[in-house]
């Protein structure tokens, strides 16, 4: 059977979902650990996080991905077009939450649903960690979408 694009984009895109998943639970965990500053410890613990997901999401797909019962290339590109337009949106949202705690973290510390439960500190290292995890899936997303859209237009 000939590989489609399709195939080779999926195939990208959960490679480099799973090594970035991966390599951001082993430096998240590595940060968390060893960190003296709260905010350092923060940023490593939500990076750990947000990996752990990243690296589970990969493996299931890698799992559907040897289906036999996989359905054709133009309903996988269709879905996963959808997919991939959802979740760009939502990476928007990742990236101005994670900017939100970093503005509003002494806010957040003093009076809001956290507090006394995180140092604004922490919360910075959050939000950091916030922006950088859901950078990269802006960029992994939206690269992956444009890709999705040519494979539709050659034919």
């Amino acid at each position: 059977m000939q590989e489609t694009a399709i195939d080779r984009i999926e195939r990208d895109l959960g490679v480099s979902l799973g090594l970035w998943g991966v390599t951001s639970t082993l430096a998240g965990a590595v940060i968390a650990l060893t960190a003296t500053r709260p905010r350092v410890r923060a940023f490593g613990a939500q990076t750990a996080a947000w990996g752990a997901v990243d690296a589970s999401i990969a493996a299931v797909a890698h799992v559907r991905a040897r289906s036999p019962r996989r359905p054709d290339a133009a309903q996988r590109r269709r879905s996963l077009g959808r997919l991939l337009a959802v979740n760009t949106v939502l990476d928007v949202g990742y990236v101005a939450g994670g900017v939100a705690l970093l503005r509003y973290a002494d806010r957040i510390a003093d009076a809001g649903p956290l507090s006394g439960r995180r140092s604004a500190a922490e919360l910075r290292g959050d939000g950091s960690a916030v922006v950088v995890q859901g950078g990269f899936l802006l960029l992994l997303d939206s690269v992956s979408l444009v890709r999705v859209a040519r494979a539709g237009t050659r034919r």
